[in-house]
C-alpha cells in the first residue's frame, strides 16, 4: 500500500481544505514530518488510518474527536485517500461523525459517519462497515495489525516488539493465510472428542444391555468377554430346562385331548336325548295347527263368486273412461276461458287506472319543464360569480403570504440591527480601552528613553540640551506585547461589528422591497395601502370570502341538480306520449276480447251439464278410485285363499320332517355306548392343573431366554464397534495432543503455531539485518524456544543475545533507544517477510511517530542508514521527529506550521 494522494478538510488541527501530493515525494527513501509541538504532524498520520479503517493511528483519538474547533461552520469535515495497492488505485473517502450548520433553517444537527470506496474497476462501495471489510481484504492486514508492521503510533512502537504468542498468532493467522491449521487443529480435536462420545456411549450402551439380563450379572470388575461367556451359559441352562418342560406337556396335551372326547361325547348323548322330547312336544303342537288351517281354508273358497262379479264391474267402468275424459277436457277448457276473462276484466281496469295516472303525470311534466330556461340562465350566472370569488381568494392568500414573509423578514431585520449595535457597543468600549492602554503604553516608553538622559546631552525625542522635567517610569505601564493582542482584539470586535452591520442592511433593503410588494397588492386587492391595517383585516377578509365560495358551491350544486332533473323530464316526455297511445289501443282490443270469452264461456258451460247426466260419477278421478277399490277387493280374496293354501301344506311338511328326526336320534343313541362325565371332569382339571403349572414355568425360561439372547446380539455388535472405535480414539488422542500442544514434554506449541514459527524465524532472520547493523552487531532478536509456563502458548516469544557479554535476556529489558531499535527492525522484518510470502498482502510505505529522541547521535546515524537502505526495496519511510539532526540529514520533508489561533497548515518540500 501506497498513499498517492491526501486531501483533509475541517480535520483536527486544519480548519480547512489541506492536500498533499505524496507522488512529490516519490516511491523510495525517507521523508520527515516536521513541525513544532501540537501543529498537527500526527493528525497527517490520523487521517491516513481514519481512511483505510474509520479510526485513528493511536489508541487516544476517537472518530467523534476529528472535527477541527477553528473550522468555520459551513466548512465539512471529511478525508479523501488515493491510494495503490498491487498496482491497482483506490479512492476512499470517509465524514467523521460531527454536529454541523443545518442546510435549511437554523440550528445544528449531527452529521453520522459514511464512508465510499471507490475500486480499480470503478466498482462503488457504501457503509463503513462495508468499505472496513473491503480495505482489510485490499491490504490483507486489520487495522491493530496495520499500526503494528506499516504505521508505528506514537507511543505504540514497543507493541509489536513486546506482543505475546497469543497476539503474534493472531497478527501471522491474517497475514500468512495460516486459518487452515487452525482449522486442521479443530477438526482433530472434534474429531478426537466425537470418538471419545461415541466410546463413552458404547460403553454405556453395553452396561445398560447388561443392566437388563436376567439373573443379573452383577460383578462389574469382570471384563466385557468375561460377562459375555456367563451370559452364553445362562442361555444354554435355560434351553436345556424348557426341552424338558416341552416332552412333559405333550404327555400332559394327550390325557386332556382324551378327557376332553370322552366328556364331548357326554354333552352329545344328553343333548340328543333332550333333543328328541322336544320333537315330540312340537310335533303335538304341529298337528294342532294343521286342523286350524284346513278350516281357515274352507271357509276362504267361499268368496270365489265375489272375485267373478268384482272382475265384471270393473270391466264395464273401464270401457266407460273415455267418455269422462271428454267431460275433464270440457271443464279443462271452460276455466281457461275463465281466467283468460278475469285477466282481461283486471287489465280494463288497471289500463284505465293507468292512463288516467300518465295523463296527469305528463301535464305537471310539462309545468316544470317551463322552468327550465330560468334555472339554465340563473346557474351560468352563478358560475361566474363562483370565478370571481374564487379569485378574489386566491389574492388574498397570496397577499397573506407576502405579508408573513415581510414580517418574518422585519423580525430578522431586528434581531440583526440589536445585534449590531451589541457589536458595536463592545468595539466602542474595547477602542476606549485600547487607546488607554496606548497612552499608558508610550507615556512609559517616555520614562524609559528619559532614564538615558544627561545634561549638555540633545534629547533623542526633542534635541534640547536641558531635561528639566523628565518623564518618569511607570510601574503598571502595558508591554508591547499585550497592547499587540488587545490591538488584534479590536480588530477582531470591529470586523464582527461591520460583518453585523453589512447583515443587518441586507436585511433592511430585503424588508422594504417586501414592504412594497406587499403595499402594492393591498391597494390592489382591498383599495388601501396601509399596511399595518393587515394584521388585523386580512384573516376576516379571508373569512368571508372563504364562506361567501362556499355558500355559492352549495347552491351551483343545488341549481345544477334541479337543472339536470328537468332535463331529463323533458327528454322522457315523448316516451310517455307514446305510452299513453298504446295504452288507449290495448284498452279498446281488451274490451273486443272480453265479450268473445264470455260468449264462449256459457256455450261450454251447456256441453258440460248435457255430459254429466249419462255418467255415474261427477268425474274420471271419482270412476278410477272405485275400479282401485274393486280391483283391491278382489286382490285381497285372490291372495288369503293363496296364502292360506300355501300355510296348510307348510304346517304338513313341518310334521313329517319332526317325525323324520326323531327316529334318527332314536337310531343313533341305541348304538353309543354311556360315558361317566363326572370321573372325565376329574381326570381333565388335574391334567389342566399340572398343564397351568408347566406352562407358566416354561413361559418364564422362554422369556428371560429370548430376552437375554437379544440382549447378548446386542452386546456382541456394541462390543465390537467399541473394539474398533477405542482402537481410532487411541490413535485420536495421541494426533489431538500433538495438534493442540498438550505433549507437555514438548511445551504448549499448536500445529498453527508450528508453522508460524517457520515464519517467525525468517522474520526475525531479517529484522537482525537492521538490528544488528543499528546496534553496532551488539545484540540480535532470539525466539524464544522453551514456554514461560505450563499454561501459556509458547513458540513466538522473544528475547534478546547481548554479544558483548554472551547473555540472553528478555527483550523487555531493552532500554528506550534499544527497544525502538529492535522494534523498527522487527516491523521492517515483517514488512520484508509478507511482500516474500505467499501472503498477498504489500506494503511499500511504513509511517514511524517519535522515537528518534531516545537514541544518541550514533544510534540515530545507524538508524537513518537503516531507513535510507530501504529505497533499494522500492519503499518509502514516513518519520515524525522533532529531532533538529533529522532535519539537516533527510531532504524530503512535510514541514507542518500553525497560526496565533491554532490552525495548522502544511506544505511539502524535496
Amino acid at each position: 500500500m501506497r498513499p498517492v494522494k491526501l486531501t483533509i478538510s475541517a480535520f483536527g488541527p486544519y480548519a480547512g481544505r489541506t492536500f498533499f501530493d505524496f507522488e512529490k515525494l516519490g516511491t523510495n527513501g525517507v521523508y520527515l514530518v516536521t513541525g513544532d509541538t501540537g501543529a498537527g504532524k500526527t493528525t497527517i498520520f490520523d487521517a491516513i488510518t481514519y481512511a483505510l479503517y474509520g479510526e485513528a493511528s493511536g489508541k487516544n483519538r476517537k472518530s467523534e474527536m476529528f472535527r477541527s474547533k477553528y473550522a468555520d461552520a459551513s466548512t465539512d469535515t471529511f478525508v479523501e485517500l488515493t491510494f495503490l495497492s498491487k498496482g491497482k488505485t483506490y479512492e476512499i473517502k470517509r465524514i467523521p461523525k460531527y454536529e454541523r450548520v443545518k442546510v435549511r433553517g437554523e440550528g445544528t444537527t449531527v452529521q453520522n459517519e459514511s464512508a465510499q470506496l471507490i475500486t480499480d474497476d470503478g466498482r462503488i462501495i457504501t457503509k463503513t462497515t462495508e468499505v472496513t471489510k473491503a480495505v482489510e481484504e485490499i491490504l490483507g492486514v486489520n487495522k491493530e495489525q496495520f499500526t503494528q508492521i506499516a504505521m508505528i503510533a506514537q507511543g505504540d512502537f514497543l507493541r509489536l516488539l513486546l506482543a505475546s504468542t497469543e497476539e503474534r498468532i493472531s497478527i501471522f493467522r491474517q497475514i500468512f493465510n495460516t486459518e487452515k491449521y487452525e482449522s486442521l487443529q479443530k477438526k482433530i480435536n472434534e474429531d478426537y472428542k466425537m470418538a471419545n462420545r461415541e466410546c463413552e456411549e458404547l460403553r454405556n450402551a453395553i452396561e445398560q444391555y447388561f443392566s437388563s439380563v436376567k439373573p443379573e450379572i452383577s460383578d462389574d470388575n469382570l471384563l466385557y468377554a468375561d460377562r459375555i461367556a456367563m451370559l452364553e451359559k445362562q442361555i444354554e441352562d435355560d434351553a436345556a430346562q424348557k426341552e424338558k418342560l416341552d416332552k412333559a406337556l405333550q404327555v400332559i396335551s394327550e390325557e386332556i385331548l382324551n378327557a376332553t372326547r370322552k366328556l364331548q361325547e357326554a354333552k352329545e348323548q344328553a343333548k340328543m336325548r333332550e333333543e328328541y322330547f322336544a320333537g315330540e312336544k312340537k310335533k303335538l303342537k304341529l298337528s294342532e295347527e294343521v286342523q286350524e288351517a284346513t278350516k281357515k281354508l274352507s271357509a276362504a273358497k267361499e268368496n270365489e263368486n265375489k272375485i267373478i262379479y268384482l272382475d265384471e264391474k270393473i270391466i264395464t267402468l273401464k270401457n266407460s273412461l273415455s267418455q269422462y275424459e271428454a267431460l275433464e277436457q270440457s271443464n279443462r277448457v271452460y276455466k281457461e276461458t275463465e281466467k283468460k276473462l278475469t285477466d282481461h276484466v283486471n287489465y280494463v281496469q288497471k289500463a284505465g287506472t293507468d292512463q288516467e295516472t300518465l295523463t296527469k303525470e305528463m301535464c305537471e311534466d310539462k309545468k316544470q319543464i317551463e322552468q327550465l330556461k330560468v334555472l339554465e340562465k340563473e346557474y351560468l350566472a352563478l358560475i361566474e360569480t363562483e370565478k370571481e370569488e374564487k379569485l378574489l381568494l386566491e389574492n388574498l392568500l397570496l397577499l397573506q403570504a407576502e405579508y408573513e414573509a415581510y414580517k418574518l423578514v422585519a423580525k430578522q431585520h431586528e434581531d440583526a440591527v440589536l445585534e449590531y449595535e451589541k457589536a458595536y457597543k463592545v468595539f466602542e468600549e474595547g477602542r476606549k480601552v485600547y487607546q488607554s492602554m496606548e497612552k499608558a503604553f508610550f507615556d512609559g516608553q517616555a520614562g524609559v528613553l528619559a532614564t538615558h538622559l544627561a545634561e549638555n546631552e540633545p534629547c533623542p525625542v526633542c534635541g534640547s540640551l536641558t531635561h528639566p522635567n523628565p518623564a518618569r517610569i511607570l510601574q503598571d505601564a502595558p508591554s508591547k506585547k499585550d497592547l499587540q493582542k488587545k490591538k488584534d482584539d479590536i480588530d477582531r470586535t470591529e470586523a464582527d461589528m461591520r460583518h453585523k452591520g453589512q447583515a443587518a442592511s441586507v436585511l433592511n433593503g430585503q424588508k422594504s422591497e417586501k414592504y412594497s410588494v406587499v403595499e402594492h397588492k393591498a391597494e390592489k386587492i382591498l383599495g388601501e395601502k396601509e399596511v399595518a391595517k393587515l394584521e388585523s383585516r386580512l384573516p376576516d377578509v379571508i373569512q368571508v370570502s372563504k364562506e361567501k365560495c362556499e355558500e355559492i358551491l352549495v347552491k351551483s350544486k343545488d341549481l345544477f341538480s334541479e337543472t339536470e332533473r328537468l332535463q331529463k323530464k323533458e327528454e322522457q316526455l315523448p316516451a310517455k306520449e307514446n305510452a299513453l297511445n298504446e295504452l288507449k289501443e290495448n284498452l279498446q282490443k281488451a274490451q273486443i276480447e272480453i265479450a268473445a270469452l264470455e260468449s264462449k264461456r256459457e256455450q261450454i258451460r251447456k256441453q258440460t251439464e248435457e255430459l254429466l247426466k249419462t255418467l255415474d260419477f261427477r268425474s274420471k278421478a271419482e270412476a278410477e278410485c272405485t275400479i282401485n277399490n274393486y280391483v283391491n277387493q278382489k286382490t285381497q280374496m285372490q291372495d288369503e285363499l293363496k296364502n292360506l293354501t300355501t300355510d296348510l301344506q307348510s304346517k304338513e311338511k313341518e310334521v313329517h320332517a319332526v317325525e323324520g328326526a326323531m327316529e334318527a336320534i332314536y337310531k343313533q343313541l341305541a348304538k353309543t355306548p354311556a360315558v361317566d362325565d363326572i370321573a372325565e371332569q376329574g381326570k381333565l382339571e388335574g391334567a389342566k392343573d399340572a398343564q397351568n403349572k408347566n406352562n407358566t414355568l416354561r413361559d418364564e425360561i422362554m422369556a428371560r431366554n429370548q430376552n437375554n439372547s437379544a440382549l447378548l446380539t446386542k452386546i456382541k455388535v456394541s462390543y465390537a464397534k467399541l473394539i474398533k472405535k477405542e482402537e481410532k480414539l487411541t490413535m485420536l488422542k495421541a494426533l489431538n495432543d500433538t495438534a493442540n500442544g498438550r505433549q507437555n514434554e514438548k511445551g504448549k506449541i499448536m500445529l498453527e503455531t508450528y508453522v508460524q514459527m517457520a515464519y517467525f524465524e525468517r522474520i526475525l532472520h531479517k529484522a537482525n539485518i537492521r538490528f544488528e547493523s543499528m546496534t553496532g552487531g551488539q545484540y540480535t532478536l532470539l525466539r524464544r524456544k522453551d514456554a514461560e509456563n505450563n499454561r501459556s502458548q509458547s513458540g513466538l516469544d522473544l528475547e534478546v543475545m547481548d554479544h558483548y557479554n554472551g547473555s540472553v535476556r528478555s527483550v523487555k529489558t531493552l532500554s528506550g533507544g534499544e527497544a525502538f531499535k529492535a522494534s523498527l527492525s522487527l516491523a521492517l522484518g515483517m514488512a520484508d517477510e509478507i511482500q516474500a510470502s505467499s501472503g498477498g498482502v504489500r506494503l511499500d510505505t511504513m509511517f514511524v511517530d517519535e522515537g528518534f529522541g531516545s537514541l544518541d547521535e550514533e544510534s540515530l546515524q545507524q538508524a537513518l542508514n537503516v531507513l535510507v537502505g530501504l529505497s533499494e526495496g522500492n519503499r518509502l519511510v514516513g518519520i515524525i521527529s522533532h529531532v533538529s539532526d533529522l532535519k539537516k540529514k533527510i531532504d524530503k520533508q512535510i514541514i507542518v506550521t500553525k497560526d496565533k489561533l491554532g490552525c495548522s497548515d502544511a506544505r511539502i518540500v524535496v
